[in-house]
């Protein structure tokens, strides 16, 4: 919220860090996000992905020595057939992230 801005002292160039829970990431394979309503979109390579017999974490390799993990079914993580190398979307809704500073 604006208020949140104001509070925190956010401005431009001002370092952040941004916080979202793993089950609130959806991903998506390639290049392009998928058209849903969650437009925060955030581009990588899917760095690993770990499948037990009923979750699945999936981590992206998003630059600068930075990761995002998102927490799935193990369906969906079979249907995706994602692996280390493969590009993939990190897509989320911007009332799950938390930012905060230092």
């Amino acid at each position: 919220t604006a208020g949140s801005v104001r509070s925190l002292g956010l401005v431009v160039g001002r370092e952040a860090i941004v916080l979202i829970k793993a089950p609130f990431v959806m991903i998506a394979p390639g290049h392009q996000p998928p058209l849903v309503s969650a437009r925060n979109c955030v581009r990588g390579i899917v760095r690993r992905a770990d499948v037990s017999a009923v979750n699945a974490e999936i981590v992206l390799d998003i630059g600068g020595d930075k990761t995002l993990a998102a927490s799935v079914t193990a369906r969906s993580a079979d249907d995706l057939k994602l692996a280390p190398g493969d590009p993939a979307c990190a897509v989320f809704d911007a009332a799950h992230v938390i930012v905060a500073i230092d």
